[in-house]
């Protein structure tokens, strides 16, 4: 399999879904924060739902890169790969191996910086042999976690304004 000097690159200095110098835990048994995808060969993959902050910012990243209606085309899929990979990167939690691109330090990244990572997660699957189908099984057992971490942060803003209109002050006031 031919790969870009990019891919190549990455492959060489060992950033391809690297092993961990120490497993993770088990993922806790029926827990709400985790899902699994089935990635052929290489078995079954753990995701975890991403923090909130990751959440909402790569949720509103997912929605501008999106096709609109219908069905998308390999070219669209191929063209939403980095907003796929970025929520696949935010999620990861295979026990023994991991990702090394590092999300965005800010609390507010740019959508250039969200493209960037999720093209680096994407990189780096594709140089250890994960094709778009694997990323597309990824994504689909991510996406209920994304949609879990943001109804919980919906749900909370909620609540807050629900407390303010009731009581006529911020609920966060000792």
């Amino acid at each position: 399999m031919a790969v870009g000097p990019r891919l190549a690159a990455a492959a060489a200095k060992g950033s391809a879904v690297t092993p961990r110098a120490t497993p993770l835990p088990p993922h806790p048994p029926g827990s709400e924060r985790y899902a699994t995808a089935s990635c052929g060969a290489r078995g079954e993959h753990v995701l975890r739902m991403p923090d909130m902050l990751q959440a909402e910012r790569i949720q509103r990243f997912i929605a501008i890169t999106s096709t609109k209606g219908g069905k998308a085309t390999p070219r669209e899929l191929i063209r939403m790969a980095p907003a796929m990979c970025a929520l696949i990167g935010a999620c990861w939690y295979h026990r023994e191996r991991m990702v090394e691109a590092a999300y965005p330090g800010a609390d507010e990244p740019t959508d250039a910086e969200v493209r960037a990572y999720g093209r680096a997660v994407c990189e780096e699957l594709q140089a250890a042999e994960y094709d778009l189908l694997d990323i597309m099984e990824l994504f689909g057992a991510a996406g209920p976690l994304l949609a879990r971490a943001t109804d919980i942060t919906a749900m909370a803003q909620r609540r807050l304004a629900f407390s303010d209109a009731q009581q006529g002050r911020s609920t966060l006031a000792s």
